[in-house]
């Protein structure tokens, strides 16, 4: 296992080493990131997404899974690139499972993770986390800061990564994460803004 970790640091500071120069970063899987070619129809991919963000900010929190669901759907349609690419991880998987299933399912989560990103912020700043973030094992977090140590977590994308950095970070502990840069800079600097 710590050979595995070790490996995929190694790619991972190797992608982040080169995203100065995004022609030749790679992902840790080896192949060339696409970024979108033509600025002007990254900046109007962006506008339509704002425009669509601002509508969604006016539903209540309890909406996003059914609204996650219609941005799962969508973006299923919209992006057979990537619905090829997990349908492929999932069949590399030892697991035996129904694979469009998996994906729709991946889809639909993923458009659940962008409807409460897009509602959970404001609501935030003005409820505080507790009313939307059940965090586990804060106290550990704590300890360990009160000794003057420092806490790596590693995690997945499970539940909602973005909201549970902004929970984590509205309840007073310091907090970085790492991660590649979306490939479209419009989005880039939004999400950066959010986090």
């Amino acid at each position: 296992v710590l050979g595995d970790i070790h490996s995929n640091l190694e790619a991972l500071s190797a992608v982040l080493k080169d995203v100065r120069s995004p022609a030749k970063a790679r992902a840790p899987h080896g192949r060339q990131f696409s970024w979108l070619p033509w600025r002007p129809l990254q900046f109007l991919l962006f506008l339509v997404f704002r425009s669509a963000s601002m509508v969604t900010a006016m539903f209540p929190p309890d909406a996003a899974p059914a609204l996650g669901r219609i941005i799962g759907t969508l973006g299923r349609w919209l992006d057979p690139k990537h619905r090829k690419y997990a349908a492929a991880g999932f069949r590399r998987t030892a697991l035996a499972c129904d694979v469009p299933e998996m994906v729709r399912i991946v889809y639909n989560h993923l458009g659940t993770v962008i409807a409460e990103t897009i509602i959970v912020p404001r609501l935030l700043r003005w409820r505080g986390a507790a009313a939307f973030v059940r965090v586990e094992g804060v106290e550990i977090l704590e300890r360990e800061l009160r000794r003057g140590k420092g806490v790596i977590a590693v995690t997945g994308h499970l539940g909602n990564w973005e909201i549970a950095g902004l929970a984590l970070s509205k309840m007073g502990l310091p907090f970085n994460s790492i991660g590649r840069p979306i490939d479209n800079p419009h989005f880039e600097r939004w999400l950066a803004g959010i986090r």
